[in-house]
């Protein structure tokens, strides 16, 4: 269970979002919190689907907003798979190499396993931290996926 808290955070403002509402507002901060702009990925994609299945049954709309969420964690898993890829294309001339490194890139953590050897370091980062492991942003929250997405095709780019 990766991002149990944080995915729990982001239905609720993916539900704000399916409300009408275009700020968040921290229901979990001491004393009275003013509204701020962000995490729009999460506001948008309620206002979507509060738009297609509407409001009126909670139970109906708080099913809809788990799939939706994870429409979009598989959507963007594929593009970052693909944007990986073509990525990595700008530095491997052979389609062979290009696939092994796309392997080794949503598969492969890094050299943290090396860790494992010394049971005193405790566990490797991309054992727990989705942010640090590929394979990992596949599985747990989309944001991170987009800001992977942004990333490597921003680097295409220049």
């Amino acid at each position: 269970m990766i991002g149990v808290n944080d995915g729990n955070a982001y239905l609720a403002d993916m539900q704000l979002g399916a409300h009408g509402q275009w700020l968040l507002q921290f229901a979990v901060c001491r004393g009275r919190s003013s509204r701020i702009a962000g995490l729009f990925i999460f506001i948008l994609l309620g206002k979507l689907v509060g738009w297609l299945v509407g409001t009126a049954d909670p139970l109906r709309l708080h099913e809809a907003l788990v799939l939706g969420f994870h429409v979009v964690r598989v959507v963007l898993g594929i593009g970052q798979v693909l944007v990986t890829y073509l990525f990595l294309a700008a530095f491997l001339p052979r389609i062979r190499q290009r696939r092994l490194a796309v392997i080794l890139a949503i598969l492969g953590g890094g050299l943290g396993w090396v860790l494992l050897t010394i049971p005193q370091l405790g566990q490797p980062l991309e054992f727990y931290s989705p942010e640090a492991f590929s394979f990992l942003h596949l599985y747990s929250l989309p944001h991170l996926e987009a800001v992977r997405i942004l990333m490597l095709g921003g680097f295409c780019v220049i």
